[in-house]
């Protein structure tokens, strides 16, 4: 029974361990996130005449924030998932380490996109705000 549980252990280890491909494409995908909803937002706004700094400055905190986010959800997921599955076993902790950077995701979105404050989220917040910052130094040379 002890040889047969090993056997399943490791099975489920070499499929969703931390080494495993699956972990690994687990951890690409936010980064490729990021790429695609910074694209978009650059996308849409020159479908809608936007000027080239604004569309550039928006893409900056876009990506930005994808990645700041990105960064603390794989850090946060390898970190917890890493304990658990030292304590339990290696698929399990990967699992529960994708799980948690799913809901720091979700949370993120909610701080992202949700929340208000003005009428505007707090993305629409600092693309504005870095929009103001880059047009004041390009007076400077007008």
């Amino acid at each position: 029974w002890a040889k047969q549980v090993s056997k399943d252990l490791q099975w489920v280890d070499d499929v969703f361990g931390s080494s495993s491909a699956f972990a690994k494409g687990m951890k690409a995908t936010p980064w490729i996130g990021v790429g695609v909803d910074t694209l978009v937002g650059a996308i849409e706004n020159r479908q809608n005449d936007v000027d080239w700094w604004r569309t550039g400055t928006d893409a900056v905190v876009d990506a930005g924030y994808g990645a700041a986010t990105a960064g603390v959800s794989i850090w946060a997921g390898t970190k917890i998932g890493g304990s658990i599955g030292t304590a339990v076993s290696p698929g399990v902790g990967t699992a529960i380490g994708i799980g948690v950077g799913f809901v720091i995701s979700g949370v993120s979105y909610l701080i992202s996109d949700v929340f208000q404050i003005n009428g505007k989220t707090i993305i629409d917040w600092g693309k504005e705000g870095l929009d103001w910052v880059v047009d004041g130094i390009r007076g400077w040379f007008d």
